[in-house]
């Protein structure tokens, strides 16, 4: 068995491969594929095969072009190719590995593959929510709003009549619960058309109940916890690498609602009156509680979609250390704003109109003017760019390209099979390199959503500066003579990624995946004396690990 570290390892190679450095051959097959006007040939050789301890097995095919009838390739060549693939997988997330949104369609992502589904239960105009394992990718449960279904596609229990609504623009979100490992609280808004039981809930989920599949917690259902909202709601993590800030967007009001959600549960509504008032109009009466609210994925910005008639597209900072919002500016009056998305690298910001005549936009964040250029596609029947709009929701995937729903509920109803796609949306200008992708959703549609996701799952890791492990994070006291665990990074530029504590039997008793950038305690009062328990950090893709004696 071939080693390739605590993600990956190959657990069968084909037969014909030896060790050798000589290369070896064997005879092969062509398969034609035509794509446009250009005859690629295709010459599967042999398929190397991995288990990962993300419970998934990973083909990776080796294609080759010849015009003889034999393969040559050496051991080595063979090998390179593994390692390249590896490295990069396992360096996912993987809570966003499956989507649900529309007419019972999802996609599912497999490394750099993106492949639509089909078995979804999900009928919804507008926002969804799905949550999958952060290790194995395996789906958890995803939720319209108003009601929750498991990983088998089955309704939980007590998962019927949440407070989101089919036609509310981030119907809901999901936010694990600080702390624990198999609990997640669920967040709903209502549509500002829908006058029933209105405003901002959470519910809680813990999938230790109903067998492991899954249930809402008895009590902790639809609490309320503001009446009058938009349809705006997104997550950041805290700066301690623990907690999450929830923000909302009051009605008829400039305010920002900012709540922390802590492993005590949801805290007190903290309120920032800053920037326009999203407010009805006599034109288009609630038609400015519509649009998106989104966080960068560093969670240093914060922008603000306001569906409407000439209205401006808000951005703002955002500090996760105390949860204020600051500095409001502007980008431009736009009319019918809907999606909005950032880059992986947090230096572009997307935003879609929801009807063709409205366009899209990408603004440069990191030029003095916030540089805008309106996206086009090509038109390849006039030979020349046209206008082009997203439509609906927009959303980073893990292959670290920005997907977008087509928008119009009429031609998603009529079967539309099409997904736009920003190849590389952390380039300026045309060279993000937007087109379609045909996906085959069997009768199955996009409509105007795409699931709500906490962005920092896609956040683009920088390459830290070259340092000893040892120095970059310090956990104290040790061995441990109090209840408390102290855990500081002693290099601010050099982020710890995420950590686990492991109790002596190797059980997780704490995971928290949030950037660690300052210093954060851990309650030890319930590890026994004299055991050793291990944290395991996580940076630049390596563990680091700790061991921890408590006295």
């Amino acid at each position: 068995m071939l080693n390739l570290g605590p993600e990956l390892f190959l657990t069968s190679i084909n037969s014909l491969l030896t060790e050798s450095e000589e290369a070896f051959s064997w005879p092969y097959s062509i398969v034609k594929r035509k794509i446009g006007s250009v005859v690629f040939c295709l010459i599967n050789v042999f398929t190397f095969t991995l288990k990962s301890t993300l419970n998934r097995n990973i083909y990776l095919f080796f294609n080759y072009l010849s015009n003889t009838n034999c393969l040559f390739i050496t051991m080595k060549q063979a090998l390179l190719t593994l390692f390249m693939l590896a490295s990069f997988y396992v360096q996912a997330q993987r809570e966003a590995d499956n989507w649900v949104f529309g007419n019972h369609a999802g996609l599912v992502f497999n490394g750099q593959m993106s492949e639509p589904t089909h078995n979804s239960r999900l009928h919804q105009l507008e926002g969804s929510a799905i949550i999958s394992d952060r290790n194995s990718g395996q789906m958890l449960f995803y939720t319209n709003g108003i009601s929750i279904w498991n990983c088998k596609h089955e309704i939980m229990p007590n998962g019927l009549g949440l407070s989101g609504s089919a036609t509310s623009t981030q119907s809901a979100l999901i936010v694990p619960a600080p702390g624990e490992v198999n609990r997640y609280y669920v967040f709903t808004v209502k549509a500002a058309n829908d006058g029933t039981n209105p405003g901002l809930h959470y519910s809680l989920v813990d999938l230790n109940l109903n067998q492991g599949f899954g249930d809402v917690v008895a009590g902790v259902k639809n609490k309320l916890i503001e009446s009058k909202t938009t349809e705006k709601l997104t997550a950041i993590p805290h700066s301690n690498g623990i907690d999450y800030w929830v923000l909302a967007h009051a009605w008829e009001s400039n305010e920002f609602l900012i709540m922390l959600l802590t492993a005590k549960g949801v805290s007190q509504i903290q309120r920032s009156a800053i920037g326009t008032v999203h407010k009805a109009s006599q034109r288009i009466n609630n038609s400015e509680a519509m649009g998106y609210l989104r966080a960068s994925p560093d969670g240093t910005l914060v922008a603000s979609a306001v569906y409407g008639l000439n209205r401006p597209f808000e951005l703002y900072d955002f500090d996760a250390q105390t949860g204020l919002l600051s500095n409001y500016r502007s980008l431009g009056n736009f009319s019918h704003q809907y999606g909005v998305s950032f880059s992986p690298d947090n230096t572009k910001l997307y935003l879609s109109g929801l009807y063709t005549h409205n366009g899209s936009y990408q603004f440069d964040l990191s030029t003095p003017n916030n540089a805008m250029t309106e996206l086009t596609l090509t038109d390849t029947l006039r030979g020349k760019p046209v206008s082009l709009s997203l439509g609906g929701a927009l959303q980073l995937g893990i292959d670290g390209k920005l997907y977008a729903a087509l928008g119009s509920p009429i031609r998603s109803r009529s079967g539309n099979t099409k997904i736009t796609v920003v190849n590389k949306p952390n380039e300026s200008g045309e060279d993000c390199k937007v087109g379609f992708m045909s996906m085959e959703f069997r009768g199955k549609a996009p409509l105007l959503g795409l699931p709500n996701f906490i962005q920092s799952i896609f956040n683009e890791r920088k390459k830290p500066l070259d340092a000893p492990t040892k120095e970059l994070i310090n956990v104290y006291p040790n061995p441990v003579v109090t209840n408390t665990l102290t855990i500081e990074p002693s290099q601010v530029d050099q982020p710890i990624e995420g950590f686990s504590v492991y109790d002596p039997s190797g059980r997780e008793i704490f995971h928290s995946n949030q950037w660690l950038t300052s210093k954060v305690t851990l309650d030890t009062s319930t590890w026994k004396s004299g055991m050793i328990y291990q944290v395991v950090f996580h940076h630049n893709n390596q563990p680091i690990t700790k061991k921890i004696l408590k006295q």
